[in-house]
């Protein structure tokens, strides 16, 4: 594929996860545990559990991107491994992705979170392209499914004239 790059800064980055996080307030939901999609999804979960108050974790690694380079090829999503998962047990769990393509990688981490029976499941993500609702409500840190871009973030650092 070759999208367009957004490359962000760091304020673009906070904007979103007040975004995200004034959604999740405004909507009143208990969050119990932090479940970031490894590897994107984590330096926005470590913002949204300051917000929150929240410092309990557990960790889920799939990807579906084929390298760590812009524009890179997607294959099928792929489970790679799951860390606490005792802890997810009946308990509300917050799942964070950096962002939402396809849905797939999301579903994969659905389906392997449920065999351990948490009580409500919960979607963030920093930017989603997704226009189905088969996964439920997604807090969106930004969204616009008519503009796909290739979302560079400042962790994933990549000189902007390349």
């Amino acid at each position: 594929m070759n999208y367009d790059k957004k490359i962000l800064t760091w304020d673009d980055v906070y904007k979103n996860i007040q975004n995200l996080v004034n959604e999740i307030n405004n909507d009143k939901i208990k969050i119990d545990l932090l479940l970031p999609v490894i590897k994107g999804g984590f330096i926005p979960a470590m913002f949204i559990a300051k917000h929150i108050g929240i410092d309990k974790f557990s960790f889920i690694q799939a990807r579906r991107s084929k390298s760590n380079l812009s524009n890179c090829d997607f294959g099928d999503a792929k489970f790679l491994g799951l860390l606490n998962k005792d802890a997810i047990k009946g308990v509300n769990v917050l799942i964070v992705e950096d962002i939402v393509y396809t849905g797939d990688t999301l579903k994969l981490v659905l389906n392997e979170i449920k065999k351990y029976s948490p009580k409500n499941i919960y979607i963030c993500s920093m930017y989603s392209f997704y226009t189905s609702n088969d996964l439920g409500h997604i807090y969106k840190g930004n969204s616009n499914p008519n503009e796909v871009n290739w979302i560079v973030f400042p962790w994933d650092y990549e000189h902007p004239y390349k």
